[in-house]
């Protein structure tokens, strides 16, 4: 049984070629900029933050990405903080990305809005 409502995330990209979220709840607003690793032109990062959510139950936050709408292949348990970051991405391939926060008992929210990010 879940014991969340869909929480609302309010995630920040901090990469070129980002957009999602509009309306309802979830990813509200996005800022770009640059960030690649440096290392090889082909492969990029993408930090994420993300407002906490207002109920006092949240144990943490995992964070969902694939390369289809709203079909998810990874999830990552990035634990009760806030901000995370994507390394070893491939720059110029798509990826979606969603957030749902979690209680003590591994209950899930639902999806956050999904962002659709392309890093370059």
């Amino acid at each position: 049984m879940k014991i969340f409502s869909a929480i609302s995330l309010l995630i920040f990209l901090i990469v070129a070629g980002c957009g999602g979220g509009g309306g309802g709840s979830g990813i509200n607003s996005l800022v770009s900029g640059g960030s690649n690793t440096g290392n090889s032109g082909s492969e990029a990062k993408v930090s994420l933050a993300w407002d906490p959510s207002s109920n006092s139950n949240v144990a943490g936050y995992k964070l969902y990405y694939g390369n289809s709408s709203r079909t998810y292949e990874s999830s990552i348990d990035v634990g009760n903080v806030t901000t995370y970051t994507f390394q070893g991405l491939t720059a110029g391939h798509t990826y979606y990305v969603a957030v749902t926060a979690y209680d003590h008992a591994k209950d899930e929210s639902g999806f956050s809005d999904e962002i659709e990010c392309t890093p370059r």
